[in-house]
């Protein structure tokens, strides 16, 4: 078969502009995507924190929309999340879930902000009283300590809190 010089004239210019066009362009680069991560929120109490602080025992109690309660080591975001806890605390902390790994942080003992104490010496547990008034916007009013209060003193707290301005 043969092309005549009219084709190959037109046909060459072609294939080296289809040739320049298809080795000019850059690759597109892969586009990562950030690792999905859910959080929830939990509290349970501290059975032991293992070896070099990343990873603690927690007996939670049920974690909404997650696991139903259980006695499970959980992996620490830092071992600094974990200082300072004891077997025995009770603590508030959050559970974040990625794909391929799960870990806790913003572990807190469970009313350390009111000065409550608790005490796991068996049963019943031992702890401290406080009773904390709070407004609507979430800040504490006033924190009473002990039971040295009358139910005037937390009625008129509490009616502070409700008038107070968000």
């Amino acid at each position: 078969m043969q092309i005549d010089l009219m084709s190959r004239r037109t046909l060459l210019p072609l294939l080296l502009c289809a040739a320049f066009i298809g080795c000019d362009r850059a690759p597109t680069p892969a586009v990562r995507k950030a690792p999905e991560v859910t959080t929830y929120e939990a509290t349970g109490v501290l059975q032991e924190v293992i070896a070099d602080g990343r990873k603690a025992v927690i007996a939670h109690e049920t974690i909404a929309g997650s696991m139903g309660a259980m006695t499970m080591e959980f992996d620490a975001a830092s071992p600094a999340e974990l200082a300072g806890l004891a077997p025995g605390d009770v603590l508030a902390f959050r559970l974040s879930v990625a794909e391929t790994r799960s870990w806790i942080d913003h572990v807190s003992k469970l009313g350390a902000a009111f000065g409550l104490a608790f005490s796991s010496t068996g049963v019943p547990l031992d702890h401290n009283l406080r009773t904390v008034v709070v407004d609507a916007a979430g800040r504490v009013q006033k924190v009473f300590i002990g039971n040295e209060w009358s139910p005037e003193e937390l009625t008129a707290e509490m009616r502070r809190a409700m008038t107070a301005q968000p």
